[in-house]
């Protein structure tokens, strides 16, 4: 599977492609993944997960696959093992990878948890975490095992990492952290403690493999930075300052905020046409992408296609009922069409959920002031 193009894997696919990471016995030791690297495949894994081994499998299908570890590729002080299977073929396909890491997107794994078995063996998801800003120093002391193997050492881990919220288990160690654009792994899940996960980078993985044929090939970008600045103008209002700021990161599919917030820049600045083919493209990438979805219904509420807005916005509100955005929206929609007591009981359940939300509060007054309930629009 190539890894150049831009097309996007499912969240299927990724939990098929995983394996276990066993001893002789078939007992659990972590989740393993893997990647094609110079039109070879590896299976990746942390090193804490194979440290005890005496010998190193993989399982998929109730299946053992003898693996080899491979110390050049491999890094134990950041917790990364690189493994070959001697057998092949392999019973499962390499996974796409992204070639950076970026911050504060929504990512999901796969991996398999030794606490519930009733998941194998095709393992329990976590999704729709959301990655730290910025990285932090993973620490984890030195441990002894007699072993003899060169796997068997595990000196103090020093690692840079991000961190994410979710309910992790015991077994998910090793697993590919994916972001929830296209798919594409980003890192690597090493560890836990009561409230976060930590990742290791792909970046981190891939500084073994070759550093000036991979690494270097992605554009040397501050990314984090531009997109950042590019949100100050587009939630200032400043749309025609935001979009080239966009347009300098959206090549990396991974980014579809900044693809979807392009869009809805073009939208405020009434380029409808140029919105809407945006839109289109986030969708055929990610098609539950809610940021795009509700772009799509303001663009066409805009267009003064009231109903068609509406489907747009119940979309967005399929998968997350909660959301400000598309309830407003739709009210803001039901108010443009006449149905003004409809309209106020989605304000409502916006401002139950947010209640400064302004556009709610505003246009709930409007709506109250044109039913004439105007000591009731008042106090709005």
């Amino acid at each position: 599977m190539s890894n150049s193009d831009n097309t996007y894997q499912t969240s299927g696919f990724v939990r098929d492609n995983i394996v276990k990471i066993v001893d002789d016995k078939g007992s659990l030791y972590g989740t393993g993944f893997f990647m094609e690297i110079h039109d070879e495949i590896f299976c990746i894994t942390c090193h804490h997960c194979i440290y005890e081994l005496e010998e190193i499998f993989f399982e998929k299908d109730n299946r053992k696959y003898p693996c080899q570890w491979i110390e050049t590729y491999s890094d134990m002080r950041q917790d990364i093992s690189v493994l070959k299977p001697k057998e092949n073929p392999i019973p499962v396909k390499p996974l796409k990878y992204n070639l950076q890491m970026l911050p504060e997107l929504k990512v999901f794994l796969w991996g398999f948890s030794s606490k519930d078995l009733s998941h194998f063996p095709s393992g329990s998801p976590v999704e729709n975490g959301v990655l730290s800003q910025d990285y932090i120093t993973f620490y984890w002391p030195e441990q002894k095992f007699n072993g003899h193997n060169q796997w068997n050492l595990k000196p103090k881990l020093t690692v840079n990492v991000y961190q994410f919220n979710g309910k992790f288990d015991l077994g998910f160690s090793g697993s590919p952290v994916c972001y929830d654009g296209n798919k594409k792994v980003i890192g690597i899940f090493t560890a836990k403690d009561n409230d976060y996960g930590y990742v290791i980078s792909i970046e981190t993985l891939l500084s073994k493999f070759n550093k000036n044929d991979l690494l270097n090939s992605f554009p040397n970008k501050d990314i984090k930075n531009i997109l950042e600045k590019g949100n100050k103008y587009y939630y200032n209002m400043e749309f025609e300052k935001a979009i080239p700021l966009y347009d300098e990161i959206i090549k990396d599919f991974n980014y579809l905020s900044a693809l979807s917030n392009k869009g809805r820049s073009n939208v405020q600045l009434r380029k409808i046409k140029e919105g809407i083919e945006i839109f289109n493209l986030v969708l055929s990438i990610d098609p539950n992408f809610i940021s795009a979805l509700i772009g799509m219904g303001t663009a066409l509420y805009y267009s003064g296609k009231n109903e068609e807005a509406i489907k747009w916005y119940d979309k967005a509100l399929a998968i997350n009922p909660n959301n400000d955005q598309a309830m407003t929206g739709k009210g803001l929609t039901l108010y443009h069409s006449g149905k003004n007591e409809e309209a106020i009981k989605w304000y409502d359940k916006t401002l139950a959920i947010n209640p400064n939300y302004i556009i709610a509060l505003n246009n709930k007054g409007r709506a109250l002031g044109i039913l004439g309930k105007h000591e009731e629009a008042i106090e709005w």
